[in-house]
C-alpha cells in the first residue's frame, strides 16, 4: 500500500462533569468546543500489522485494535502544527481521535465498550474525549458501559482557563475513602447521579441547570479535598457566569465557566484563557 497523509482538523474537547471521579465508577460527560486544532497523519504503506506513534501504552493499545479491525496496515504517525503550550499533554488525546477517524465510525462503535473497560483513569477519560471529538456534540461515558451521544443544543459558551499541569486525583480520593469508609460510596453515588442530571439539563438544553450542577460538583469537590475554598470563591469572583468549577483529572488541569447567551462576555486576560463555542461537528478533513 502506498503511503498516505491525512490532514485533519480536530475539535477540541472538554470534561464537563465527573471527571473527577472515574476511579470510583462516577460518569463522565465531555463537551466537543469551537477551538480546532490540526493533526497530520502520516501512514507509511509498509505491510503488516498496523502501529500508531503513541506515548500512552492504554491509548496505544485501543488505537491499535481500532485500526486493525479496519484493516488498516503500516506505522502511522503524527504531528501537531498548531498545538498550543497548554495543550501538549493532549497530544495522545488528539492522536486517539485522529486514528478513530482513520479507522472509521463502525471499527469505533463495536470496540468502544472494550476500549473503555481496560482503560486507566487518563486513557479512559482522554477515549471519552477523543470518541467526543470524533462525533461532534456532548458525549457521556462510563466504565464499561461505553458512550452514548447527547443531543441538546446549549445556548452558552465556556470560558476556560486552561494550564500544563501533572495532576493525579486519584491518591486525594483514596484518603477520603479511608477516612470515610460508611460515608464514601453514598458520597460517589451522589457525585454519579449529578453526572447524570447533567445529561438530563443538556438534552433539556437548560444551560441555568448545567451551571449549577457545575457549581454543586465544585463544593462537592471541596468536601473531597480537591480545591480550596479559596480558589472557589476566585472562581465565583472572576467571570459572571451560570456556574463554575475546577478542572481536575489527569494530564487536564484549570477552570470552567458556564457562560449564558445574553451575559457579557468575558476577554481573553492571558494565553491560557479560551472563550469556547459548543460545537456539533467532529473530526474532518483540513482543507
Amino acid at each position: 500500500m502506498p503511503s498516505q497523509k491525512h490532514d485533519l482538523a480536530v475539535p477540541f474537547s472538554i470534561p464537563l462533569l465527573g471527571e473527577s471521579y472515574v476511579s470510583v465508577g462516577c460518569p463522565i460527560i465531555a463537551a466537543t468546543t469551537g477551538l480546532v486544532l490540526r493533526v497530520s497523519c502520516a501512514v507509511d504503506g509498509v505491510a503488516g500489522p498496523a502501529d500508531v506513534r503513541i506515548a500512552s501504552p492504554r491509548l496505544r493499545k485501543a488505537c491499535l485494535r481500532a485500526l486493525r479491525a479496519a484493516g488498516i496496515s503500516g506505522t502511522v504517525s503524527f504531528s501537531f502544527p498548531d498545538l498550543p503550550p497548554w495543550a501538549v499533554q493532549d497530544a495522545d488525546m488528539l492522536a486517539t481521535a485522529a486514528s478513530l477517524y482513520l479507522a472509521g465510525t463502525d471499527a469505533m462503535e463495536s470496540l468502544a465498550p472494550s476500549l473503555l473497560k481496560g482503560a486507566d483513569d487518563r486513557a479512559f477519560i482522554d477515549l471519552v474525549r477523543a470518541m467526543t471529538s470524533l462525533s461532534g456534540g456532548f458525549v457521556a461515558g462510563r466504565r464499561g458501559e461505553g458512550v452514548v451521544s447527547i443531543e441538546g443544543d446549549m445556548g452558552a459558551a465556556l470560558c476556560a482557563d486552561l494550564v500544563r499541569r501533572r495532576l493525579s486525583v486519584r491518591p486525594t480520593i483514596g484518603r477520603f475513602s479511608a477516612a470515610h469508609p460508611d460515608l464514601a460510596e453514598p458520597f460517589w453515588h451522589i457525585l454519579g447521579h449529578l453526572v447524570l442530571q447533567g445529561v438530563d439539563a443538556i438534552r433539556a438544553g437548560d444551560a441555568p441547570l448545567l451551571g449549577r450542577l457545575m457549581t454543586l460538583e465544585s463544593r462537592l469537590s471541596l468536601v473531597v479535598g480537591l480545591t480550596e475554598e479559596r480558589e472557589l470563591l476566585h472562581l465565583s469572583r472572576s467571570v459572571p457566569s451560570l456556574g463554575c468549577k475546577p478542572v481536575r483529572c489527569d494530564g487536564l488541569s484549570g477552570a470552567l465557566h458556564l457562560v449564558g447567551a445574553g451575559m457579557p462576555q468575558p476577554q481573553p486576560q492571558s494565553p491560557v484563557r479560551h472563550i469556547l463555542n459548543f460545537n456539533r461537528e467532529g473530526v474532518t478533513q483540513d482543507d
